[in-house]
């Protein structure tokens, strides 16, 4: 009995070897992409399906629902999701400065991933992305630029600094949503003409969203800028919530039966 028993043990730990052996190689692999900040495509994919979607409802009298799978709508979003990527690496690099990274993640400092390969890694998302996103035509290319410009470059370049300032915060998140709904509208193949009033909504719920972002420091915000007050909180909470407001009621003066 004492033998079975030794034997399971031993059977358990080669396993759990075997698994940890695993996991430090795959550990590494995660911290590139993390490193794309993922968990931003949830509402960057859904403006973009709005705008994909209202687009076509708008060309075709009838919403858009594929049940049929479309190499180019996945294109597109891959596309937008390697752009977007390119950009938030570009935040976290300004975050603690091009050489020493003090800001967040910890993936920058203490990961795999050095600063020199995540500035090269974002340079490829950007070119990458934009290439998938051609099939769109000229618009898609034009708001996927402009995407990147508004996140990497201006918001990314000022990120501290514009830390903990609702109003500001606001605008760059909500010309970021207007790029969004604009790459998917551009893939549906809709006119322009229209195209501002339909997306309003959109652009002011996305942008609710990014208001949040102002009262939402990293782990280890600087020292020489003060964390967000009261006053920023209360002021972004009310900023988030009337946009939800203004952009319910303007979805139902529309009649889109998505947004409304």
């Amino acid at each position: 009995m004492a033998k079975t028993n030794s034997t399971r043990q031993a059977k358990q730990s080669s396993l759990r070897g075997i698994l940890d052996r695993l996991l430090d190689r795959l550990y590494p692999r995660l911290d590139w992409f993390f490193l794309l900040r993922p968990v931003v495509l949830i509402p960057v994919w859904t403006t973009t399906a709005a705008g994909l979607g209202v687009g076509h409802w708008l060309s075709q009298s009838s919403l858009l629902w594929h049940a049929a799978w479309n190499w180019g709508i996945f294109l597109l979003f891959i596309g937008i999701a390697l752009i977007t990527g390119a950009a938030f690496i570009r935040v976290q690099l300004q975050a603690g400065g091009e050489t020493e990274i003090k800001g967040y993640p910890s993936v920058l400092e203490k990961g795999s991933v050095s600063p020199a390969k995540a500035r090269r890694l974002s340079w490829i998302g950007l070119v990458l992305g934009l290439v998938l996103v051609m099939p769109g035509g000229w618009l898609a290319v034009l708001a996927g630029a402009t995407l990147f410009l508004i996140w990497g470059l201006i918001y990314g370049t000022c990120y501290f600094l514009w830390k903990g300032r609702p109003a500001v915060e606001t605008i760059i998140h909500a010309l970021a949503g207007v790029a969004l709904f604009c790459l998917g509208w551009a893939a549906s193949g809709a006119p322009l003409e229209g195209s501002l009033n339909l997306a309003a909504p959109y652009v002011l719920a996305f942008a609710s969203v990014g208001a949040l972002t102002a009262i939402t420091p990293g782990p280890r915000y600087p020292a020489d800028k003060p964390r967000p007050s009261t006053n920023t909180i209360t002021i972004s909470l009310a900023i988030a919530t009337i946009m939800v407001v203004v952009a319910t009621v303007w979805g139902y003066r529309n009649g889109d039966p998505v947004i409304s």
